[in-house]
């Protein structure tokens, strides 16, 4: 019995002695475990859509969101300095993430040069 007594008293004494080094590995853990959840499963996966719409995102209005009809679903994505008008096709980047996927405007989006958009066209 003493030597159990014993025992929990210098774990105690450690634990005291060494909470720092504890709190740096709690820390460790708890990035990791944010890294997990939140970085992208794999590299983006390549679409091309049509410019269904605009909008301005909430609350303050900066930034142009363009809703994009995909095959199978509709999306909505940030167009930064993007020119595209209604009915372009756009190139998307689909991120896979623990939570489900996100969407991303592509690094060229409606910006294809050769191809008049069906808006200039008429």
């Amino acid at each position: 019995m003493l030597a159990k007594a014993r025992r929990s008293t210098l774990i105690r004494l450690w634990l005291s002695q060494h909470q720092g080094g504890m709190h740096l590995a709690m820390g460790a853990v708890v990035i990791v475990v944010l890294a997990v959840i939140f970085l992208p499963r794999m590299g983006p996966t390549q679409l091309v859509g049509r410019v269904a719409g605009f909008a301005l995102n909430e609350p303050h209005g900066r930034f142009p969101l363009a809703y994009v009809q995909l095959s199978d679903r509709r999306v909505t994505v940030h167009l930064g300095a993007h020119s595209c008008a209604t009915g372009d096709r756009i190139h998307i980047e689909k991120h896979k993430a623990l939570w489900g996927p996100s969407y991303r405007a592509g690094v060229m989006a409606c910006d294809f040069g050769s191809e008049p958009s069906d808006a200039q066209a008429r």
